[in-house]
């Protein structure tokens, strides 16, 4: 009796494995790009931007984005941190548009100063890491990151 019990559960716990694999939906990963940086009016220490995003959707099916949470390091400083809810949905094989606001880390912020003013460069390099909370059946949160350089023309400083 005892065997059949344990038999019956393993036979369970194998088909509820298999049945979320098939539920689950395979998508390929969304790809994100930094596209603007707007500093927005402050009244704190913390300085606002109004950060702009192109996601890229590579899939057949339309993404629905419940909410992205994001950091922005640039030469390896974590320099600026937001999080957003109720984005527009990427159509199929798409892109969408999204403006969300974000904050400064001040220390790092003051740290990149230093470190640029002491080090000059004509090149910075940045990297934008975010996670996607897609709705949908079973799917998780989405991973994503996007790099690049800017190049800087030093006669502006």
């Amino acid at each position: 009796m005892r065997t059949a019990m344990v038999r019956s559960l393993w036979a369970l716990v194998v088909l509820t494995v298999s049945a979320c694999a098939v539920l689950r939906p395979e998508i390929d990963d969304p790809r994100i790009e930094l596209v603007s940086i707007k500093p927005l009016p402050t009244q704190s220490i913390e300085q606002r931007f109004e950060i702009g995003l192109k996601i890229l959707n590579p899939n057949n099916r339309e993404l629905a984005i419940n909410g992205i949470a994001f950091d922005l390091r640039v030469d390896g400083f974590n320099l600026v941190s937001g999080v957003a809810a109720d984005l527009p949905a990427v159509p199929a094989y798409g892109e969408q548009y999204a403006s969300v606001e974000a904050g400064t880390n001040l220390i790092n912020g003051l740290r990149f100063i230093e470190q640029f003013l002491s080090k000059p460069k004509n090149v910075i390099s940045y990297e934008l890491e975010a996670t996607l909370d897609i709705s949908g059946l079973l799917v998780p949160k989405v991973r994503v990151s996007y790099d690049g350089e800017l190049a800087l023309d030093r006669r502006q400083f």
